[in-house]
C-alpha cells in the first residue's frame, strides 16, 4: 500500500510528562497491541512506528503529520505555544454549553478487540 503517512516531531527534553498522563498512555499503547494483531499487514507498520517512538526522547512541541489517501492529502499542524505549571482547574474540563454527547462511531469497529469496550 505504500506511504499512507509522514510524521515529524520537534521534541525537546527541557519538559516531562506527568507521571500519570505516562501511564495513563502506556495502558492505551499496550491495548492497542491486541488491536492492531488483527489488522494483518497493518500491524507490521504499527510495530514499525511503535519501535521508532520508543526511540524519540522528549516531549513533542512541534508536530507536523502529512496523510495521503486515494490522492486526498491532508497535512495537519501543532505546536506548542506556552507552558504553564501547577493545577489544571475543574472548570477546563467542563463540557461547554451548548454542546451535545454523541457516541464515537469508530468505537463500534473496535468492540470485542482488547481491552477496549465488551461485546454485546
Amino acid at each position: 500500500m505504500g506511504t499512507i503517512s509522514t510524521i515529524k516531531e520537534c521534541v525537546t527534553s527541557d519538559l516531562q510528562y506527568p507521571v500519570h498522563a505516562w501511564d495513563v498512555y502506556k495502558d492505551f499503547a499496550e491495548s492497542m497491541k491486541s488491536v492492531m494483531s488483527g489488522f494483518g499487514p497493518m500491524a507490521k507498520s504499527g510495530a514499525e512506528l511503535a519501535e521508532k517512538l520508543k526511540k524519540m526522547k522528549g516531549f513533542p512541541v512541534a508536530t507536523s503529520t502529512a496523510i495521503d489517501v486515494m490522492g486526498h492529502k491532508t497535512t495537519i499542524e501543532s505546536e506548542v505555544i506556552e507552558v504553564r505549571r501547577g493545577s489544571i482547574p475543574a472548570s477546563a474540563w467542563e463540557i461547554p454549553a451548548g454542546y451535545t454527547k454523541i457516541e464515537n462511531p469508530m468505537l463500534k469497529a473496535f468492540e470485542g478487540h482488547g481491552r477496549g469496550r465488551p461485546n454485546r
